[in-house]
């Protein structure tokens, strides 16, 4: 006999458990006995090969099952005897079938870590957190490895996993000493056997556990001097053999400080010593919270690329001829919206073929700080309208690299602000445009549904769809992930609510705003449509390429088919459903519409993590290959800027 206590992530139909506990046990559906718990047991056929009992749960949690396999049965979901072995088979083979996580017990070393059996086919440690409500609310605070099942828990090593694992320290332990400076001695041991061993069980270490670890040496140094000389000669001479064991695993970063051994940086540092078993590769969550010390490297990075392509603007607009800065605030969609700023809407141009354009095709929030700004600084409208977008610029990279450092590590993170800030149309993070404006708020409103922040998410949503039109796109990021957590969970928090009823605000004010104003519910698509703006569902970009010479019309399909690999790899890397569902939403509707083609590619670059594939392979190059290579890239997205800005088309 066999017996299993398994909770599962998502509420589950009777009959659905039935198929795939007889699936797992290769019994047919009619040797299942399923019954909840709080159904009337009589009339159970409890010599049935599976018996399964149910409970429901709250939480990140759905159900319970209690299942008893007997008989012939046995044999074929397990190898051996005992029930530990068949635990892990069982819940398994139910992830496969139901596509749900399904956890079981690994109460060994704490009884708050479980085994998590993923529908993607990992299997990792997870930490349970249960309240003492009734009753009781379950919460998967944190998982080894990135999950299908709990996608919002945090990714990082269990401490208390790490704490605990049985790691021999022989030469403390030949000592036979138990005083504090053996004791020093052995959790120093037992850290560089660690490091020897490529960091088991999961080859990731955690930063403070590092920390603790390497002051053990220390103390050790500290409590050797007043042992007495029979305890001291054996402590110092299994000391030497650790210390010797450790120089040859890192890299003395000291230069000859004297001390007895340095705290240098293990080469590889423990947090990336071996790739993920499951995409994204995740190394470094406790470097995920975005704190201004600690994304620091990623706006030093962005700041660095970014005042590469200045430079290269500011040597070709001289060389030209022309003002540099006029070319970022004086130019395009920055004159309609500094004119908003100094009177309002109400402006309409003429163009010789006798179509109208209408500033109401610009949205509030950008003119709306370049005039508030321009009244409580000595600036004009326009310099205002770039200190927004340049401070912008900035929040948005902070912004990018929490997202980043979210779902694939610190290091990741910080590439994909620096990769954001070398994007082909990049120059336009420098211009008094919307786009770092909107980028930064998106960002940030995806940070905070990642966090379950929803009412923060929502109000930043509203203020991006004040920014752009295209900030539907994260309007139904919160929709589909607040959709996906009520057929998750079969209940609707109240703030997951109110998060996704303030998210359209901002979007749908302006609307009515311009439709009130010009009398007709459509004023806003037509006012679009007079701009050339209309949805036509991509005929308009499909004429054009057709209307191209052969070589650029391949050129520009290579291109459009390159943009589908790279969505095609956002959904391989198993993005968040949030960030997901926002970029290709913003790839979509900057296709869809009948706008001036070269305009797509400036449009299509709030979606940032079409970047994070790329981020992710760059963060696990060596500084030496990857600062050449962002380098390189700052320098050939400076000069790209620079040709677009010193030419006559818009951007």
């Amino acid at each position: 006999m066999m017996i299993a206590n398994l909770l599962v992530s998502r509420h589950l139909d009777p009959s659905v458990l039935t198929a795939a506990l007889a699936a797992a046990a290769h019994v047919p559906t009619t040797h299942v006995d399923l019954r909840h718990a709080d159904d009337d047991q009589d009339g159970r056929d409890w010599y049935a090969p599976v018996l399964c009992t149910y409970h429901h749960l709250r939480g990140d949690l759905a159900l319970s099952l209690d299942i008893q396999v007997q008989g012939e049965q046995v044999r074929d979901v397990r190898d051996a005897t005992v029930t530990s072995a068949g635990e892990p088979r069982l819940a398994a083979a139910l992830a496969h079938r139901t596509g749900a996580g399904v956890l079981y017990p690994d109460d060994r070393i704490d009884p708050q870590t479980y085994w998590l059996a993923d529908p993607s086919g990992l299997v990792t440690r997870v930490r349970l957190l249960t309240t003492e409500d009734d009753p009781p609310v379950h919460t998967v605070d944190a998982v080894e490895a990135p999950s299908l099942a709990f996608p919002h828990a945090e990714v990082t090593p269990l401490a208390e996993i790490l704490r605990e694992y049985p790691v021999p320290t022989p030469l403390a332990d030949a000592t036979g000493l138990s005083t504090p400076a053996a004791v020093s001695l052995t959790i120093w041991e037992r850290m560089v056997r660690r490091m020897a061993a490529d960091w088991p069980p999961s080859g990731r270490y955690l930063p403070e556990l590092y920390a603790h670890d390497l002051a053990a040496r220390d103390h050790f140094a500290r409590e050797i001097a007043t042992c007495p000389q029979h305890e001291r000669t054996p402590l110092l001479a299994a000391a030497a053999r650790i210390d010797a064991l450790f120089r040859t695993l890192t890299v003395d970063t000291t230069e000859g400080t004297g001390s007895l051994v340095a705290h240098p940086r293990p080469p590889p540092y423990p947090l990336a010593v071996s790739p993920l078993p499951h995409p994204p590769d995740i190394i470094d969550r406790m470097s995920q919270a975005p704190s201004l010390t600690r994304a620091a490297p990623a706006l030093w990075g962005y700041a660095a690329v970014r005042l590469t392509g200045l430079a290269v603007l500011a040597v070709a607009a001289a060389h030209a001829g022309k003002d540099a800065l006029h070319l970022l605030k004086g130019r395009w969609d920055s004159v309609w919206y500094v004119r908003i700023a100094e009177d309002g809407y109400g402006h309409t141009t003429t163009l010789p073929d006798g179509s109208l354009h209408s500033d109401l095709a610009f949205f509030p929030l950008l003119p709306a700080l370049e005039r508030g700004l321009s009244t409580l600084l000595p600036l004009d409208a326009a310099s205002a309208g770039l200190l927004v977008a340049w401070g912008a610029s900035i929040a948005a990279a902070w912004g990018i690299y929490a997202v980043g450092a979210h779902i694939a590590g610190r290091d990741a993170g910080v590439v994909l602000a620096v990769l954001w800030g070398v994007y082909p149309t990049a120059f336009v993070q420098s211009m008094a445009y919307t786009e770092t404006l909107f980028t930064a708020l998106a960002a940030w409103s995806l940070y905070a549904v990642l966090r379950d922040r929803w009412i923060l998410a929502g109000a930043l949503c509203a203020l991006a769809g004040l920014t752009r039109p295209s900030a539907a796109a994260l309007v139904a990021a919160l929709g589909v992930t607040a959709l996906a957590g009520v057929v998750k969970e079969r209940r609707l928090r109240a703030r997951t609510a109110a998060g996704v009823l303030l998210a359209p605000v901002g979007w749908l004010a302006y609307i009515v705003y311009v439709g009130v104003r010009e009398n007709s519910p459509t004023a806003y698509f037509d006012v679009q449509a007079a701009w050339g703006n209309s949805v036509d569902g991509g005929a308009a970009l499909a004429r054009f390429i057709w209307n191209q010479p052969p070589l650029a019309a391949l050129g520009l399909a290579a291109a459009l088919a390159l943009l589908g690999w790279l969505v095609a790899l956002c959904v391989r890397q198993r993005q968040p459903l949030p960030v997901l569902v926002y970029t290709v939403a913003v790839v979509v509707i900057s296709l869809i519409g009948a706008a001036y083609f070269g305009s797509r590619p400036r449009l299509i670059m709030p979606a940032f993590a079409l970047l994070l594939p790329a981020a992710v392979a760059l963060a696990r190059l060596r500084t030496r290959v990857r600062v050449p290579v962002l380098a390189g890239l700052a320098l050939a997205s400076g000069a790209y800027g620079a040709f677009t800005l010193l030419g006559s088309g818009p951007p």
